[in-house]
Formats: structure tokens, C-alpha cells, sequence
């Protein structure tokens, strides 16, 4: 699947760039995107994940019709999808397939992925989420390749 682990003190976001397709084949691929003054990072399968982007994209302000959206509540369990949706002001949300945005008050921390539990752990005990990343390489086969980092500032 993948990593996304987001420090919000740090208003920071890191992501592996492995994409790993049903036959075991792994490709690299983008999963931290910036559309105005918000970043998105997606998890889970890269198709949904860009439907997401180009949806989110089409919305001028930033804050889109969560009503009106891409019907992903059928979607397949290899193309199974969540995201996070940080502001700049360095509040979280993450969005499921059902389009849900929850947003993420008081959690300094936030991750995603067959991969978050370890980068938390990891935040946890005092690793940026770049580095929080890069130890859940070393723990999790769905998270590997360069990490992408963003952040607001």
C-alpha cells in the first residue's frame, strides 16, 4: 500500500513512492501533490488516488461540495483509497473511499498506509516523518522507493 506520515507541529508530510500492482511488480509513483494553498497525500490505489486529485483540482477555493463527488464506494480492494488533506494553516483531514473528511484535531500525528503504524512509532520516538519513512522501509514490502517530502513553509 504505503506510508504517509504528517507532523502537524511541524506542518511536514513524507511519502514513500513505491506503487506495488497485484502480481508483486513495483513501479514508482507520485503520492504527495499540491493544488493551491492545500497538499494532498494519497494511499492506497493510484488511479482512485488521481481521480481524487483531479476531482479536488476543480474546485477554485480549496474547500470542494463533499457531496459532489466520484463514486468510489465500489472500488476494488487493490484500488482501495484514502488520502490526506493538509492546510496550510496545518490542519489535517483524512478522506476516505466515501469521500468522509475527518478532520484530525489535537493528533500531532498522522499516518496512512500498511506502513503507518511503524512511522508513527517512529514519530513517536523523535523521527521527523521523512526519517519516520524511511524506517518503514526497512519494516514494510508495500513501502519502499525515494521519499517525497512537503510542508507549507
Amino acid at each position: 500500500m504505503t506510508t504517509i506520515a504528517y507532523d502537524a507541529r511541524l506542518g511536514v508530510v513524507a511519502a514513500d513512492s513505491q506503487e506495488t500492482n497485484y502480481g508483486g511488480e513495483k513501479f514508482n509513483c507520485q503520492k504527495l501533490f499540491r493544488s493551491g494553498d492545500v497538499i494532498i497525500a494519497t494511499a492506497g490505489g493510484t488511479y482512485a488516488g488521481m481521480a481524487f486529485i483531479n476531482w479536488f483540482n476543480d474546485w477554485d477555493e480549496g474547500d470542494p461540495d463533499w457531496d459532489d463527488h466520484p463514486d468510489f464506494t465500489n472500488l476494488d480492494l487493490e484500488e482501495d483509497f484514502e488520502c490526506l488533506v493538509i492546510r496550510k494553516n496545518k490542519t489535517c483531514f483524512t478522506v476516505n473511499r466515501l469521500f468522509v473528511p475527518v478532520e484530525q484535531i489535537g493528533n500531532r500525528y498522522v499516518t496512512l498506509g500498511s506502513g503507518g503504524s511503524a512511522a508513527r512509532g517512529a514519530m513517536m520516538a523523535g523521527a521527523t516523518p521523512q526519517e519516520a519513512v524511511d524506517i518503514s522501509k526497512k519494516i514494510d514490502s508495500f513501502t519502499g522507493g525515494k521519499v517525497q517530502v512537503f510542508s507549507h513553509e
